[in-house]
């Protein structure tokens, strides 16, 4: 796993996994790098297979007067390495990089398609907790 660094090598890794699955970033690389180079409450992590972008994962700050904790925003898996456990690979590094780089994180969550089963699974098997409405928790503080 690499954290991304907004530049435009590893913007366009995210725009060609983005490409084979969500098509939803309508952004050139240079575009992602600068709009995520300024929002500090984001971070991506991208897992590379033998130095091929294969899926990335992107986490975001939440920090309120009543809690600090953590979102999972996205998990996309490219379709060549989709059902290979890169999913939760992915959910498990966010959250031990969660716990050791935000101790005082009290939560993650996700938002997941019940439809979304390969990512239910994932979740779940890395400890998060489903509400049955297509939301997970992880607790860090049980």
């Amino acid at each position: 796993m690499k954290k991304y660094d907004y530049s435009i090598e590893m913007s366009r890794d995210i725009i060609s996994i983005d490409t084979a699955t969500f098509r939803s970033i309508g952004l050139s690389s240079d575009e992602l790098s600068k709009r995520m180079s300024e929002n500090l409450s984001y971070e991506i992590f991208i897992k590379y297979i033998n130095d091929i972008p294969a899926g990335f994962i992107g986490i975001m700050k939440v920090s309120t007067p009543h809690y600090l904790a953590h979102w999972i925003d996205l998990i996309a898996v490219s379709p060549d390495y989709q059902g290979n456990g890169v999913a939760r690979d992915m959910a498990r590094y966010v959250k031990n990089y969660v716990r050791e780089n935000y101790p005082a994180s009290e939560f993650m969550s996700a938002l997941v398609r019940s439809s979304n089963t390969a990512s239910l699974r994932s979740l779940e098997s890395e400890g998060f907790k489903p509400d049955g409405k297509g939301s997970f928790e992880l607790l860090f503080s049980e």
